[in-house]
C-alpha cells in the first residue's frame, strides 16, 4: 500500500504481489476528518488494464486512448 499527503487530501493505492495497481481512494478533509471521496478498483488481463470501475456504483469508467495509448481518467465524479 501507498499513501501519498498533500494540503487537505489523501490518494491512498493498493498493488497486488505482481505489482499492479488493484485499489485507489482519493479522500479529502471535511469538517476536520479525512473522508473518501471515491475508490476505483483496476481489473486486469496479464498486465494489460482492461477495466477501471467505481467501487461506490459498480460504474466501468471509460479510458481515455490517444493512437496506441490508453489512459485512464482521473477526474472526481461527485
Amino acid at each position: 500500500m501507498t499513501k501519498v499527503f498533500g494540503f487537505g487530501f489523501q490518494m491512498e493505492m493498493k498493488y497486488d504481489y505482481r505489482g499492479r495497481r488493484v485499489e485507489q481512494t482519493y479522500s479529502r478533509t471535511v469538517n476536520g476528518e479525512m473522508t473518501a471521496q471515491w475508490t476505483r478498483r483496476y481489473l486486469y488481463d496479464g498486465f494489460q488494464l482492461i477495466a477501471e470501475i467505481d467501487a461506490s456504483d459498480g460504474v466501468q469508467i471509460p479510458p481515455i486512448e490517444i493512437g496506441s495509448i490508453r489512459m485512464s481518467l482521473d477526474y472526481d465524479r461527485h
